[in-house]
């Protein structure tokens, strides 16, 4: 906190005054008043000082919980239960409008809220201009989307995808079509494949290898001589797709292709290697089929490997090991909107937790910022309503006890601090107890 009186961050100190009890915030009060009383005297030049009107809004703070506290009492305890007081999860969507008495399948297809006997009675259908209405529909599940780009249907057959699915690829704007990608590239079907390169620049040589693969696999060296023809790959691509058609083993040859540019070891040490922000090629290699190598990067944040940059990317997606997702809170909680975003996407469905970011997150001034200062209410209220949350006043009393004097120490080093909650309380624990003896 410094020794300088216009150095108190009063939003910092009203929330640590918020975790004690009334006895050790009235003390804490008092003796904030002590240490900064000179401070003070020496600031004020007829009128109020700035520490003056700091002392003052934090004698108002903890009159206000002492009123609180005595209302609770008074009430015999019953407040609200900690699972009442949760706030809810908001819904994503509206409600859809009503119904007319009569849809037509492809009309019902369009409905965002179908029922799942609906729904399977929709795809069990396999009609295409239902299937091509359902792809779009966010009440479906995205294996369906797979099957539906591979030309399966639900009764495990195989055949040529419906015009209505095709028109969509070919007319759907560019981002859209981008999101379908990853359903796209390992469909097989030589018209779907035609779409996507025809309207899009695969970014990564395992995207366009895989892509190429799966057409030569379902339709043989002729689809895959079409693709080819139809793409413009990178000169590289394209000679090495020449180099297969004309060799005998050439789907082999392009198989192990794909299999060099996916292996965990080589993705690994191209993840490590990357240059901030990270964000758009980990997305390209996603987008197009590659599988990130999960386990690997587990290992690499155990051995302290993976940067923050790379943390907050690779904590977008919904498959990221929990263990990575905790090493994203303690590499650095920003307050910056566009880097709180992510953690605050895992906060609403409930990846990580309020007590994660109490125990885990640093610097500790951010992480008691985000629970409970009051520039972050409007994300509270987002939270997973059944993630466990953050208990300031337990950790604090266990670190703290009624130390008067190590909760002044928090105080004054939470602002600067670089470690997480737990490791200010227990440095300012320490530094009172002083070095132990002998």
């Amino acid at each position: 906190m410094g020794s300088g009186m216009d150095e108190i961050d009063t939003e910092l100190v009203g929330i640590v005054l918020g975790a004690a009890k009334r006895d050790v915030s009235a003390a804490l009060i008092a003796r904030l008043g002590a240490e900064f009383k000179e401070s003070a005297k020496k600031a004020r030049k007829g009128g109020t000082s700035p520490m003056d009107a700091i002392l003052d809004r934090l004698a108002r703070q903890a009159a206000a919980q002492r009123a609180a506290e005595r209302a609770d009492e008074a009430s015999g305890g019953h407040g609200a239960t900690k699972a009442e007081a949760r706030p809810r999860v908001i819904a994503d969507l509206p409600p859809a409008p009503p119904r007319p008495e009569a849809l037509s399948p492809a009309d019902l297809a369009g409905r965002a809220d179908l029922t799942a006997d609906e729904l399977r009675t929709l795809l069990d259908l396999d009609e295409p201009a239902v299937d091509a209405r359902l792809f779009v529909n966010p009440a479906v599940p995205d294996e369906e989307r797979v099957r539906m780009v591979a030309g399966i249907r639900r009764d495990g057959g195989t055949g040529p995808v419906g015009a209505p699915l095709l028109d969509l690829l070919w007319s759907a704007d560019i981002r859209r079509l981008t999101k379908w990608l990853p359903f796209c590239v390992a469909s097989g079907d030589l018209k779907v494949a035609t779409a996507v390169v025809s309207r899009l620049e695969l970014r990564t040589e395992a995207g366009r290898l895989r892509i190429a693969v799966a057409v030569w696999e379902r339709g043989g060296p002729d689809a895959a001589r079409r693709l080819r023809s139809a793409a413009g790959f990178p000169d590289d691509t394209d000679a090495l797709l020449g180099e297969a058609l004309d060799a005998a083993d050439g789907l082999a040859l392009l198989r192990a292709r794909l299999a060099e540019e996916a292996d965990p070891a080589a993705l690994l040490d191209h993840l490590l290697h990357l240059v901030d922000p990270a964000w758009r090629e980990v997305q390209d290699l996603t987008r197009e089929g590659t599988v990130l190598p999960w386990d690997a990067l587990v290992a690499a944040h155990e051995r302290g490997e993976v940067t923050r940059p790379l943390y907050q990317t690779l904590a977008w997606h919904a498959d990221c090991p929990r263990p990575l997702l905790l090493g994203m809170l303690g590499a650095e909680l920003s307050l910056d909107d566009s880097e709180l975003a992510v953690a605050d996407a895992l906060l609403v469905r409930g990846a990580v937790s309020p007590d994660d970011v109490l125990t885990l997150a640093r610097p500790a001034a951010n992480a008691l910022l985000v629970l409970a200062g009051t520039d972050h209410r409007d994300r509270r209220a987002r939270w997973h309503a059944d993630t466990p949350r953050a208990d300031l006043p337990a950790l604090f009393a266990a670190a703290l006890g009624t130390d008067t004097e190590a909760w002044a120490v928090a105080m004054r080093l939470l602002p600067d601090f670089a470690g997480s909650v737990p490791e200010l309380l227990s440095t300012a624990s320490a530094t009172v107890a002083g070095p132990p003896a002998g």
